[in-house]
Parts: structure tokens; C-alpha cells; sequence
């Protein structure tokens, strides 16, 4: 990734005041306990990329990723999250292709029991 880095800024003080403004705005979606995403059109990718962010959201109890475009690959991004998302209680992922893939909901239905999640708070 060093490899790739390019500077974005002329000015060093602005690249700094960009993480800096990152990393607020990340701190503040980190501390909702509930975060939608309805229709937005996620991707699989897009998920496992959303689920790096959404590891450091500690105090999350509810995650709405209706009506996307999540499949076998984004639901194994999930299970992969839930054992630290201690807090998490509802997971909706209605409307996406994964719906209709009874092996690709899977990995996450087991992560789910494992931590002993309530199975009404998985919604597929």
C-alpha cells in the first residue's frame, strides 16, 4: 500500500487537516448505536470494506443493510464481525440476493448462534 501512496495535498497541513476530519467523523459514526443503510445499492465489496469501519462501532446494536446488493461474499464479511460486535441484537438484510442464497446466509447464521444472539434479531 506504501507503494501506491501519492500525495493528495500540495500542502502537508491540509492532508493532515483531512485525516484529522476523518477520524472525527469516524469517531461519531463509532459511537451510534444504530446505523441504517437501506438502498444504497452495497455491494459485497462495499461491505467488507463498510465492515472494517464497523468493528470499531462498540456501542452498535442495530445494523439495517436492507435492500442492497449483498451476497455470499458480503455475509461472510459479517460472521467474520459479529464475535466483536458484542452489542449487536439486530441485523437486518432483507431485499438483498443473499436472501435467496440459503448457503450464503450460512457463515453468518452460525456466527450468530455462536455468540448466542437472539436468531429474531437476524433477519434475512
Amino acid at each position: 500500500c506504501e507503494s501506491k501512496k501519492k500525495d493528495l495535498f500540495a500542502d502537508p497541513e491540509d492532508e493532515q487537516r483531512a485525516i484529522d476530519t476523518y477520524c472525527d467523523f469516524l469517531g461519531q459514526v463509532c459511537q451510534k448505536s444504530s446505523l441504517a443503510y437501506p438502498n444504497t445499492k452495497l455491494s459485497d465489496a462495499e461491505l467488507t470494506s463498510l465492515a472494517e469501519v464497523l468493528v470499531e462501532c462498540t456501542d452498535l446494536k442495530s445494523l439495517d443493510l436492507s435492500n442492497n446488493y449483498i451476497g455470499e461474499e458480503g455475509t461472510t464479511s459479517l460472521a467474520r464481525i459479529v464475535p466483536r460486535l458484542k452489542k449487536l441484537t439486530h441485523l437486518v438484510l432483507t431485499g438483498n440476493p443473499v436472501c435467496n442464497e440459503p448457503s450464503g446466509q450460512e457463515s453468518l447464521k452460525v456466527a450468530w448462534r455462536v455468540f448466542m444472539r437472539n436468531p429474531h434479531g437476524l433477519i434475512f
